[in-house]
């Protein structure tokens, strides 16, 4: 699984993007794109916290989507309902 860059603007200008779709056509498995929103969710669910600071050398600000990426295999939110009908 891999999450998709979405640029703002002019998209066909954006190299991250157009290095990512280069990337994509040299894996010979399928993979499966997420949304920001995905990751972003999953982390929420599992209570962790991706720090804002980009510049920052840790785990929280580099590595924690792509753990949340790989667990994603793994992990299904599925919602549920209590006996009221209220669902979590």
């Amino acid at each position: 699984m891999y999450e998709g860059v979405e640029a703002q603007g002019n998209r066909s200008f954006s190299p991250v993007m157009v290095g990512q779709q280069r990337q994509m056509v040299r894996f010979r498995w399928p993979i499966e794109p997420r949304h920001g929103w995905e990751t972003a969710h999953l982390r929420f669910v599992l209570g962790l916290q991706k720090t804002p600071q980009k510049a920052e050398w840790s785990p929280a600000s580099h590595a924690i989507d792509g753990m949340m990426l790989a667990g994603s295999h793994f992990l299904r939110y599925v919602p549920f309902y209590d006996k009221n009908g209220d669902h979590g």
